[in-house]
């Protein structure tokens, strides 16, 4: 790596770090209190100082952004519903009948290191909520089945895998469910297949899932020629509705997230992001800038600043910079050899061919004259040439 492009990956990590420290002023500035003088949080980190509304996804999220800064949050995970008994006031204890919820109150308990997360309701109701043993639901309203959705299911999986001491017989059945609906080619959309690669990648990372490297590998494939073909375009942020049922009405609900955002975060926990660095990089700086701007990513939907946007782009730059800080002089070489143009292709034709021509020379023991050996000798390595060629160019892209 030359000296100026050392200079230039140097500064964009210097701007994420400086963007990582704005989002956790973003997070303190937009806290409510309690009576009890007890941090939560709402929906946007631009609301008006009078707002009163907090919920679950924003408390949950911030928990997680300033868990990873060192702050003790424990005061505040136990107002969540299904932490203690009896459940604060603040929030909806049948939440935990959703299954989005409860994955959020469980990875804020992981987050925040809660020792006694596996003795919460919270926990307990989103294990109980796998259905046949595969996936979970939208929701685990008794009496009122549904079929596993992917989403719901990995995000489950990535709650459940925050907590250092969860029961790992419990997930293996949804994580193989998971990997079989990865390569059901087409089967899932882009945002459910880039948070079931980053629910596998967390899963492996306890040693659950180990065969689901094909998947992981396949998924990231997908993902990464989606991400070359966006690059250039805003952020998309996609919705998604799902029904609770309750008894005599059902109530709508929706999430929604920005696509990129989550897409680069399972390219940089997949192992893929070498051959997407160009890509993550021009992500890095678009959040740098949304961040110097706005304190945080601003909704193409809402025209808001979320929460939960504001957690999601926080994990992103904290495995941006996880990958830089394990990028040593060899990483970097690859690096170079990935970013090569035509003419470095064409000098590993010329090498292939060479080496495969003289390799055969010396194994045969040819003297180098003109007979159907030496022929064979040269189709030979023009072979290994090509195709080595063809699957460095793969490779490549």
């Amino acid at each position: 790596m030359s000296d100026s492009a050392r200079g230039h990956s140097a500064d964009l990590n210097e701007q994420v770090s400086a963007a990582r420290r704005r989002l956790g002023e973003s997070i303190t500035a937009a806290a409510r209190l309690t009576p009890e003088r007890v941090m939560v949080w709402g929906q946007f980190a631009d609301a008006p100082a009078r707002a009163l509304q907090t919920g679950i996804y924003g408390t949950s999220a911030a928990v997680a952004v300033l868990a990873s800064r060192s702050r003790d949050m424990t005061s505040t995970v136990r107002l969540l519903p299904g932490v203690t008994k009896p459940s604060a006031a603040e929030f909806d204890v049948s939440d935990l009948l959703i299954t989005h919820k409860a994955s959020a109150i469980v990875g804020a308990l992981g987050a925040a290191h809660y020792d006694l997360t596996r003795d919460t309701e919270a926990y307990r109701c989103l294990l109980a909520g796998v259905i046949d043993g595969q996936g979970w639901g939208h929701h685990a309203v008794p009496g009122e089945p549904e079929a596993p959705s992917a989403l719901a299911t990995a995000q489950a999986l990535i709650a459940l895998a925050s907590v250092h001491d969860v029961d790992e017989t419990s997930l293996a059945g949804p994580a193989s469910w998971l990997v079989s609906r990865i390569l059901d080619d087409g089967s899932l959309s882009i945002l459910e297949l880039s948070f079931s690669v980053i629910a596998l990648a967390r899963l492996q990372g306890m040693g659950i899932g180990v065969e689901s490297a094909d998947a992981m590998r396949h998924g990231a494939t997908v993902l990464r020629n989606w991400f070359r073909r966006e690059q250039s375009k805003l952020i998309a942020y996609e919705e998604v509705h799902y029904w609770v049922p309750k008894p005599g009405e059902q109530r709508n609900h929706h999430v929604t997230f920005p696509v990129q955002v989550i897409t680069g975060i399972a390219l940089l926990l997949s192992g893929s992001a070498v051959k997407a660095r160009t890509h993550l990089d021009g992500l890095a700086r678009r959040l740098c800038r949304a961040v110097e701007t706005d304190g945080g990513l601003r909704s193409s939907l809402t025209e808001r600043v979320g929460i939960v946007d504001i957690g999601l782009v926080d994990q992103f730059f904290v495995e941006y910079l996880a990958l830089e800080s394990s990028s040593g002089p060899r990483r970097r070489a690859v690096f170079r050899v990935m970013r090569a143009g035509r003419t470095h292709r064409v000098v590993v034709f010329l090498g292939l061919v060479t080496v495969a021509f003289w390799s055969w020379r010396v194994a045969t023991g040819e003297s180098g004259a003109m007979s159907v050996s030496f022929i064979a000798n040269v189709a030979f390595a023009l072979a290994t040439g090509v195709l080595g060629s063809m699957a460095y160019s793969r490779w490549e892209r």
